[in-house]
């Protein structure tokens, strides 16, 4: 494991830089942009690992044509949340209230005609869009430092964001959205998945263990890294498992008040490298 404790101390070391410059006002216009940027970015990405979704032009497009207009006013209009209250809660409100207002009805309709034989890409873009957006709206209008991981990190969460991002796609024929694999899973024949009997009990471990680490004053990056490596092996959806931990691991981002997304690249040698990682933790 000295891998680990390398690249422990090197990230140590990158967040200290990130508070840094955090404090510099002049770069407030720059993040504000930049942070919209790599939220497009990293659903891009964390599609195209997954050999689903659409390209980058069309995520980019679908987000400032269909979905932007409608973001920018809701989060005009919404009022402050406060983190150890309203933050997990809010965001599956927002999030219903963000899908009733967006104009996707119609494939017909000049403004989805060029997804029109991408359906699949298009919702499972659209879906991912969704999710991360109300999470970054609540975000950024985020108040009060008071700590309650259990209202950020539970499985009735998990479960809930599983749904959004599954909304209208089969979930590989393995349990409802939102709900748990009902069969077994596996990528190849050494790498087979919890058996579904298991899978609830040894999610509700994970999450009380990774409670135990973050009220006992450990590194939320470092242990919510820890906690999705656990997440994947467990496998606990039916699809989506990849996509969701990598919106965990944002989560501990955006709570930290760090002004852009962690983004996986989806090229072949970093994709090798992350699924080596996860495989030896």
């Amino acid at each position: 494991m000295s891998w680990w404790k390398n690249y422990k101390e090197d990230f140590i070391l990158m967040l200290e830089y990130i508070e840094s410059i955090k404090k510099r006002s002049d770069l407030t216009p720059f993040f504000k942009d930049y942070r919209t940027e790599t939220m497009i970015r990293m659903v891009f990405e964390s599609n195209t690992i997954e050999n689903e979704g659409l390209d980058l032009t069309g995520t980019k497009r679908l987000f400032s044509e269909i979905f932007q207009p409608s973001f920018i006013k809701f989060e005009s209009s919404k009022p402050t949340y406060k983190k150890d209250i309203d933050i997990t809660k809010s965001i599956i409100e927002d999030i219903k209230k963000l899908t009733e207002n967006l104009d996707i009805t119609d494939f017909n309709d000049n403004k989805l005609v060029i997804y029109k034989d991408k359906k699949k890409e298009f919702i499972t873009t659209l879906n991912h869009l969704t999710l991360i957006s109300a999470i970054d709206i609540i975000f950024r209008k985020s108040e009060n430092k008071a700590i309650d991981y259990n209202n950020l990190f539970n499985s009735e969460n998990l479960k809930d964001f599983h749904n959004i991002l599954s909304k209208g796609l089969d979930n590989n024929n393995n349990g409802l959205p939102g709900e748990y694999r009902i069969d077994g899973a596996c990528i190849d024949m050494d790498t087979i998945f919890l058996q579904p009997s298991l899978i609830s009990e040894a999610v509700e471990k994970s999450i009380r263990d990774l409670l135990v680490k973050l009220k006992s004053g450990s590194n939320i990056y470092l242990e919510t890294m820890l906690f999705v490596a656990k997440f994947i092996k467990i496998h606990p959806f039916g699809d989506c498992n990849g996509r969701l931990f990598r919106i965990i691991l944002n989560l501990s981002f955006l709570y930290s008040d760090v002004p852009f997304y962690l983004i996986f690249r989806s090229n072949s040698r970093d994709k090798k490298r992350y699924d080596r990682t996860f495989r030896i933790i």
